[in-house]
């Protein structure tokens, strides 16, 4: 099985990162409360360089799938009260995940009298 990019080509290959585009935007929003969240355990290597660029603080949603594409179980590690997440994952097939995650991030995220 092919799994890496160098197994696949017989050439070299460079790994193109979006991430310095994505953060010069990102700084343009000017969002004085951000909050960098990742999707999933796999993701906390990215979502922690985008939170040192970005200089603010991180979460990580912990999900507990009963198979693909269906969450039986998520928890959020970190606290996003009063914040604005900014949801950061590599690839996106379904979306399966990141909508079941937003309802739970925008009730955290609504202040609390």
């Amino acid at each position: 099985m092919l799994t890496r990019s160098r197994d696949f080509f017989n050439v070299p290959v460079d790994h193109l990162y979006a991430s310095g585009v994505f953060v010069e935007y990102i700084k343009q929003l000017d969002l004085r409360n951000m909050v960098i969240a990742t999707p999933d355990v796999g993701g906390t290597k990215r979502a922690s360089a985008y939170s040192k660029f970005l200089g603010c603080p991180m979460v990580i949603c912990y999900k507990i799938r009963k198979k693909a594409n269906e969450i039986s179980d998520m928890q959020i590690i970190g606290d996003v009260r009063g914040m604005d997440v900014l949801l950061i994952d590599d690839i996106v097939d379904t979306a399966g995940g990141p909508l079941q995650k937003q309802p739970i991030l925008l009730w955290i995220t609504v202040p609390v009298p």
